[in-house]
């Protein structure tokens, strides 16, 4: 079906945290993106992970490695992905494919935006294990948070293909990152379409003896 043909793995982009994955979820997050689809991805990440932020997505801007200061013991750093509106209501997203949490780099960055949303990124969803992040953050994962955000977006990007089939393909390294068998959905529907009913048994098993 064409799943192992990922252009991601082609060009060995396939764990780039800045390069391959803050920029593009940030492309997708920023309304005035090369998508052309305004704040409607934006939309789709509020509602499922922070319908609380009183963001305003018509003033909002996206960046990534936003700078906050040299690093010191609780202070500075770079952001990795960070969503911000007029009003200056604040989204923080640390991302985290294989690199190791920094010493309170979640701290450094509530200090910095304390009445901002922090979200905690990581393959599988894990906690942050620095004590003083406690309580700071949120935690999100790419295994299935993310991807259910994706395959939201697919859905609005469904009348303009190369949008929809780059997200696919995003989806899919998503999927070899987090040992996620590509072809288990499909899998699932034909097995469940074989055994719809008896007619769709037996045309089975009259092709499979062919």
């Amino acid at each position: 079906t064409g799943e192992n043909f990922n252009i991601f793995s082609v060009l060995q982009m396939e764990s780039d945290e800045v390069a391959t994955h803050s920029r593009f979820i940030a492309e997708l997050l920023n309304r005035k993106g090369s998508h052309g689809l305004s704040e409607v991805f934006l939309s789709n990440f509020l509602e499922l992970f922070a319908s609380n932020t009183p963001l305003n997505k018509v003033t909002s801007e996206v960046i990534v490695e936003y700078y906050v200061g040299k690093v010191e013991e609780e202070s500075g750093g770079r952001i990795d992905i960070l969503i911000k509106d007029s009003d200056n209501n604040i989204i923080m997203i640390e991302n985290k494919i294989y690199a190791l949490e920094q010493r309170n780099q979640l701290l450094r960055y509530h200090k910095v935006f304390p009445k901002g949303t922090l979200i905690y990124l990581t393959l599988f969803g894990e906690e942050s294990k620095q004590e003083s992040a406690q309580n700071l953050y949120k935690c999100l994962s790419y295994e299935t948070d993310i991807i259910t955000w994706l395959e939201m977006c697919k859905k609005d990007a469904v009348n303009i293909p190369i949008i929809r089939e780059t997200i696919s393909q995003y989806i899919n390294l998503i999927k070899k990152l987090t040992h996620q068998n590509l072809n288990k959905q499909m899998n699932e529907d034909i097995i469940s379409r074989i055994l719809r009913d008896k007619g769709s048994l037996t045309a089975y098993k009259t092709l499979y003896d062919v």
